[in-house]
This record gives C-alpha cells, structure tokens and sequence, in this order.
C-alpha cells in the first residue's frame, strides 16, 4: 500500500505532467518532503534535482523504471528462471525511515543474495545519501576496503 504511487506512474503522460510542472520543482518538493533530514534538501539541492526532471524526456525516464517493473517482463521472467541468485558480492542500505517500502521488504533478501551485507540506518529515509552522507561514505569505504561494515545489520524497531 505504501508503493502505490508506483500504480500511478503506469499512466501515460500524466505523471510526467504533474511532476514537471513548475519546471520540475515539484519533484524536488516530493524528495524534501520525504526525507528524514529536511535541511540536507535544500533550496541548492531542490534547483538541482528541478534543473534535471525538466530536460527534455527526462522525467519519462525517469519513471520507466517503474513502468519496466509492472509492464516490462522482468518479474516474469525472473519467475521463469527460477529467481536464480545474485553471486556478485553486495551491499545494501536501508533508510528505516522509508515512507514508500517499509524495512519487511528487507526480509529475505539474502535468500536471493549470497554474498549480502545489509545495513540499516535509523535515522534516514528512502535517500539515505542525501539524509545520512557522512555515515553512507563509511560504509561504502569500509565495504569497498573489505573491512567490517559498521552499523546496524538489524532494525532498530
């Protein structure tokens, strides 16, 4: 139920529409309402992200991520080859705080990722880049070096 802005983004033109308008301020909006640190989206960032959803085709873009999701075959043929699992060595962070997909679609992950390592971050939402870089940065030297990944491997809630 959270994800449902996913349905709306199957409709044709409509999306970019709404998004776009105002010169793609709008999104910018979208972001800095649902992050957990609002003053790491500010006016700079917002121009930014506005600057980009207004040139041209970028917003379809955009959202043919999720329309592939729904319409583009992936989930059925990841069905038909049996969901095979992901061998390259992977990390995964995960902002708590997601208003769109909640820490549950976490679980099991590692049932599809052999070489998981997967780090919750309380106190950031579905960007955890922009709400946490300074812990973000961390983590993705130490994974990268090969050393320990710090932070939390369960929820905190």
């Amino acid at each position: 139920a959270r994800s449902r802005y996913a349905l709306f983004f199957q409709l044709p033109w409509l999306p970019e529409r709404l998004l776009g308008a105002d010169g793609g301020r709008r999104l910018g909006s979208v972001f800095a309402r649902t992050a957990v640190n609002k003053e790491r989206f500010g006016a700079e960032v917002a121009r930014v992200y506005a600057e980009n959803a207004a040139r041209p085709g970028a917003l379809t873009a955009m959202l043919n991520y999720y329309r592939a999701i729904a319409r583009g075959g992936g989930g059925r043929r990841q069905r038909r080859l049996g969901f095979p699992v992901i061998e390259c060595p992977t990390l995964m962070l995960w902002g708590e705080q997601d208003v769109a997909l909640t820490v549950a679609s976490t679980f099991g992950t590692e049932r599809y990722v052999r070489d998981l390592t997967l780090r919750y971050l309380p106190n950031a939402s579905h960007w955890v880049q922009q709400d946490e870089p300074e812990v973000v940065n961390t983590m993705l030297e130490s994974w990268l070096r090969g050393r320990p990944v710090p932070g939390n491997p369960v929820p905190s809630s």
